[in-house]
């Protein structure tokens, strides 16, 4: 029997449906955002408790605020995340704590070169069409010939529609 054939194996299969939903739909909740807001801790509070560990606290330090049961546990918390990320070498929860504590980097745009605004009136952009329109010698082959310049075809809205057959009784 080829591998992964087995009627047992594709038996336990059920696909998802409407009333068959996986047990756990998207990402896992953050355990820090749902502690500040079950504690009611403002984001202003969060950023300064990040500042001050971010830049004041060795990872020694960070290990001894992680394990001193008589801080805040949102300090022992921040503590964690920080010590976790430099063990692992990652810089997931420092980005997000640095986006909290100070905000979003600011993107800046340099435009350059002008921009030249100008009203003009139905007239006035009459009277420009008619003068490009001149220009590019369109209105010249219109009214000396009413055949198209470049396909040799008459305009299709002066023809007269082609005579239909008549009809021949059985």
């Amino acid at each position: 029997m080829p591998r992964g054939t087995n009627p047992n194996s594709l038996a336990n299969l059920k696909h998802f449906s409407t009333g068959n939903q996986p047990k756990n739909p998207g990402r896992k909740p953050s355990k820090l955002r749902k502690f500040l807001k079950e504690n009611n801790i403002s984001r202003e509070d969060a950023s300064a408790i990040i500042r001050s560990l971010m830049f004041g606290y060795t990872g020694e330090q960070l290990l001894d605020l992680e394990h001193d049961e008589k801080k805040p546990m949102i300090i022992r918390l921040f503590a964690r995340a920080f010590r976790a990320d430099w063990q692992h070498g990652s810089l997931q929860n420092f980005s997000t704590f640095m986006t909290w504590a100070y905000g979003a980097p600011k993107a800046e745009i340099a435009i350059t070169g002008g921009l030249e605004i100008t009203t003009v009136s139905p007239e006035q952009r009459r009277a420009r069409i008619d003068e490009l329109l001149n220009a590019l010698d369109f209105n010249s082959h219109a009214e000396a010939d009413p055949t198209d310049a470049q396909t040799g075809c008459s305009d299709p809205v002066d023809q007269e529609p082609p005579a239909l057959p008549e009809k021949t009784s059985p």
